[in-house]
Protein backbone atom coordinates (compact mmCIF):
# COMPACT_ATOMS: atom_id res chain seq x y z
CA UNK A 1 0.00 0.00 0.00
CA UNK A 2 1.24 3.45 -1.19
CA UNK A 3 1.33 6.03 1.74
CA UNK A 4 2.65 9.74 1.80
CA UNK A 5 2.83 12.51 4.52
CA UNK A 6 0.13 14.69 5.18
CA UNK A 7 0.67 18.51 7.72
CA UNK A 8 -2.55 19.92 7.91
CA UNK A 9 -3.01 23.09 9.85
CA UNK A 10 -6.97 24.07 10.02
CA UNK A 11 -10.12 21.76 10.33
CA UNK A 12 -8.26 18.43 9.63
CA UNK A 13 -6.27 19.13 12.39
CA UNK A 14 -7.22 16.81 15.52
CA UNK A 15 -11.07 18.76 17.09
CA UNK A 16 -11.80 20.43 13.71
CA UNK A 17 -14.63 19.63 11.50
CA UNK A 18 -13.00 17.84 8.92
CA UNK A 19 -10.70 15.70 11.04
CA UNK A 20 -12.87 13.00 10.46
CA UNK A 21 -11.55 12.29 6.87
CA UNK A 22 -8.28 11.46 8.66
CA UNK A 23 -10.07 8.88 10.63
CA UNK A 24 -7.52 5.76 8.71
CA UNK A 25 -4.62 8.24 9.02
CA UNK A 26 -1.45 7.76 11.32
CA UNK A 27 -1.05 10.90 13.73
CA UNK A 28 3.02 11.34 13.82
CA UNK A 29 2.64 14.18 15.98
CA UNK A 30 2.71 18.08 15.97
CA UNK A 31 4.99 19.89 13.59
CA UNK A 32 5.81 22.96 11.92
CA UNK A 33 6.79 24.04 8.55
CA UNK A 34 9.99 26.24 7.78
CA UNK A 35 10.04 30.18 8.42
CA UNK A 36 8.07 31.43 5.23
CA UNK A 37 4.57 31.62 5.77
CA UNK A 38 1.89 33.02 7.67
CA UNK A 39 -1.83 31.93 7.83
CA UNK A 40 -5.01 34.22 7.35
CA UNK A 41 -8.07 34.00 9.04
CA UNK A 42 -10.59 33.26 6.61
CA UNK A 43 -13.48 32.77 9.31
CA UNK A 44 -14.29 29.53 9.30
CA UNK A 45 -11.08 28.16 8.22
CA UNK A 46 -7.21 29.40 8.19
CA UNK A 47 -5.08 29.49 4.65
CA UNK A 48 -1.68 29.43 4.33
CA UNK A 49 0.40 31.06 1.97
CA UNK A 50 4.01 32.04 1.42
CA UNK A 51 4.62 35.48 2.90
CA UNK A 52 7.97 36.58 2.96
CA UNK A 53 7.75 39.79 4.22
CA UNK A 54 6.98 38.41 8.08
CA UNK A 55 7.40 34.85 7.47
CA UNK A 56 6.97 32.88 10.61
CA UNK A 57 6.68 28.83 11.15
CA UNK A 58 3.38 27.32 11.06
CA UNK A 59 2.25 24.86 13.79
CA UNK A 60 0.46 21.96 12.66
CA UNK A 61 0.41 18.55 12.70
CA UNK A 62 1.80 15.52 10.45
CA UNK A 63 0.05 11.87 9.60
CA UNK A 64 0.74 9.41 7.41
CA UNK A 65 -2.08 8.95 5.09
CA UNK A 66 -2.99 6.30 1.81
CA UNK A 67 -2.46 7.83 -1.14
CA UNK A 68 -5.42 6.99 -1.94
CA UNK A 69 -7.11 10.08 0.23
CA UNK A 70 -5.42 12.74 -1.87
CA UNK A 71 -8.63 13.06 -4.34
CA UNK A 72 -10.82 13.21 -1.14
CA UNK A 73 -8.34 15.93 0.55
CA UNK A 74 -8.10 17.87 -3.09
CA UNK A 75 -11.69 17.88 -3.22
CA UNK A 76 -12.33 19.28 0.19
CA UNK A 77 -9.66 22.15 -0.22
CA UNK A 78 -11.20 23.10 -3.87
CA UNK A 79 -7.10 22.02 -5.37
CA UNK A 80 -6.44 24.45 -8.12
CA UNK A 81 -9.35 26.38 -7.35
CA UNK A 82 -8.64 27.80 -3.98
CA UNK A 83 -5.95 26.15 -3.01
CA UNK A 84 -2.54 24.20 -4.44
CA UNK A 85 -1.83 21.12 -2.83
CA UNK A 86 2.53 21.24 -2.35
CA UNK A 87 5.37 19.30 -0.92
CA UNK A 88 6.88 21.58 1.84
CA UNK A 89 9.89 21.01 4.68
CA UNK A 90 8.33 20.15 8.43
CA UNK A 91 9.78 19.64 11.04
CA UNK A 92 9.23 18.04 14.61
CA UNK A 93 7.84 19.81 17.21
CA UNK A 94 9.99 19.07 20.26
CA UNK A 95 10.62 15.59 19.23
CA UNK A 96 7.13 14.19 18.64
CA UNK A 97 7.06 14.07 14.66
CA UNK A 98 9.86 11.10 13.77
CA UNK A 99 12.29 13.76 12.04
CA UNK A 100 12.49 17.00 9.33
CA UNK A 101 10.95 15.37 6.16
CA UNK A 102 8.48 16.42 3.58
CA UNK A 103 4.72 16.55 3.54
CA UNK A 104 1.94 17.57 1.44
CA UNK A 105 -0.19 20.49 2.54
CA UNK A 106 -2.28 23.26 0.74
CA UNK A 107 -1.11 26.61 0.17
CA UNK A 108 -3.84 29.21 -0.48
CA UNK A 109 -4.29 30.77 -4.05
CA UNK A 110 -7.05 32.93 -3.61
CA UNK A 111 -7.04 36.63 -3.26
CA UNK A 112 -6.07 38.13 0.25
CA UNK A 113 -6.98 41.74 0.61
CA UNK A 114 -10.04 40.55 3.33
CA UNK A 115 -9.02 38.45 4.98
CA UNK A 116 -6.48 39.37 8.31
CA UNK A 117 -3.74 37.50 9.23
CA UNK A 118 -3.72 34.90 12.31
CA UNK A 119 -1.23 37.18 14.75
CA UNK A 120 0.93 33.89 15.49
CA UNK A 121 1.82 30.65 14.21
CA UNK A 122 -1.23 28.52 15.34
CA UNK A 123 -4.91 28.47 14.07
CA UNK A 124 -6.91 27.48 17.10
CA UNK A 125 -9.12 25.00 16.03
CA UNK A 126 -12.98 26.17 16.41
Amino acid sequence: MLTDLLFVYGTLKRGGRNHGLLSTAEFLGEAKTESRFRLIDCGDYPAMLEHLAAPLEIEGELYRIVEALLPTLDRLEDEGTLYRRVAVAVLPLEGSAPRPTTAWTYLWLGRTERFPLVPGSVWNVR
